[in-house]
């Protein structure tokens, strides 16, 4: 069976002891032990290699290259910033704090509020003459 959906190129770079950031040579270069990861895409390794990106001490994770399957090969794929997304997404990841009755009521009185006073122009009296 062959593959159709898209592989997709990361340049994983690991922290070098110096913190949570990356390190440059005067030259700009980037110092960091980096590798390149193959993956296809949307698939369970997919998924969980991005659930533990940050267990295994990666700093930065970028997306270089997505190559969709064709017939003949496979084709260079121009935009994938979804994708880029998606891997930033996994590694910061935001938790959601869950709302109490009380801020579920003010969030849709608030919106309600905002509702109606964008929605009113003013109204410009007519003179009678």
């Amino acid at each position: 069976m062959a593959n159709t959906k898209p592989v997709v190129q990361l340049r994983v770079y690991k922290s070098n002891g110096t913190g949570n950031q990356l390190s440059y040579n005067e030259n700009r270069e980037v110092l960091n032990e980096n590798h390149l990861v193959k993956l296809i895409y949307n698939t369970l390794e997919w998924r969980n290699y991005l659930e533990y990106l940050r267990v295994h001490g990666f700093i930065k994770v970028l997306v270089e290259r997505v190559l969709q399957p064709t017939k003949e090969g496979y084709e260079e794929v121009k935009e994938f910033s979804n994708i880029q997304k998606e891997v930033d997404s996994a590694m910061n990841p935001q938790k959601e704090i869950a709302l109490t009755p009380e801020q579920k009521k003010i969030a849709e009185l608030e919106a309600k509020l905002n509702a109606l006073t964008e929605s009113k122009k003013p109204i410009k009296k007519q003179n009678k003459s």
